[in-house]
């Protein structure tokens, strides 16, 4: 196996030769030299591949959003490409100031990669988030901080399963009367679906699925106005 001109002006990108068969991985001097060659006594067709890789990205590479959706948090981020991490870790700071794992995504995906995790144990109030990635020098990275607020009270309804990706199941700790109405609203207010009847029986089913992926609202008003309301995640 040779290589010619595998040269790189960037000092911090690696590269490795990967042997597909065994698993074994070979680092590659970039400095200065353009001509590599390595030996196999059995055929290496479809079976060597070369990486390059940077061992941890800066801060600015990882992107955190978190979005308060009902008595839950949707984080979104992005980690730019060209980084092998062996880990990013997702991270929740408790009330004494330290911060927590809450999910651990393993190593990101080759390529420009966006995730998205649900915290379904997020605390009322103001809640902080952090993405810790590690590189495979050990390097560890912090993200921007991001947060989200939740707000307390009783829930009044409760939604099932959220994130829902076809039938959501809609729950009520209050009592609806004859006159409720039970409505889901988009992200721009517009009502999707209004239902009147079978709220009495504490329970309501909504068919989700024909609906684009994003953020919903759930609505239980009657003539007093809004008894209680919660948000939902189509995915």
């Amino acid at each position: 196996i040779e290589t010619e001109g595998l040269m790189v002006d960037d000092t911090t990108i690696r590269a490795v030769l990967v042997d597909r068969s065994t698993g074994a991985r070979h680092n590659i001097n970039l400095n200065g030299v353009s001509h590599h060659v390595f030996t196999t006594d059995t055929s290496a067709t479809d079976r060597f591949m070369i990486v390059l890789s940077k061992p941890a990205p800066p801060a600015d590479a990882i992107q955190l959003n978190a979005t308060a959706v009902g008595r839950t948090v949707r984080l979104d981020w992005t980690v730019s490409d060209g980084y092998e991490l062996t880990s990013h870790v997702l991270e929740r700071m408790m009330p004494d100031g330290r911060y927590q794992m809450i999910s651990n995504l393993g190593p990101a995906e080759d390529g420009t990669s966006t995730f998205s995790f649900v915290d379904n144990e997020a605390n009322v109030g103001v809640n902080k988030y952090r993405i810790t990635a590690t590189g495979l020098s050990g390097i560890k990275t912090l993200s921007n901080p991001a947060t989200a607020e939740l707000q307390g009270g009783p829930r009044g309804i409760s939604l099932f399963p959220n994130p829902v990706k076809s039938v959501l199941r809609v729950s009520f700790s209050v009592s609806p009367s004859s006159s409720s109405f039970l409505s889901v609203l988009d992200g721009k207010g517009r009502v999707l679906h209004r239902q009147r009847g079978q709220l009495e029986s504490g329970t309501a089913l909504i068919d989700a699925g024909r609906w684009p992926a994003g953020i919903y609202r759930v609505v239980l008003t009657d003539t007093t106005g809004v008894i209680a309301s919660e948000s939902f995640i189509k995915e």
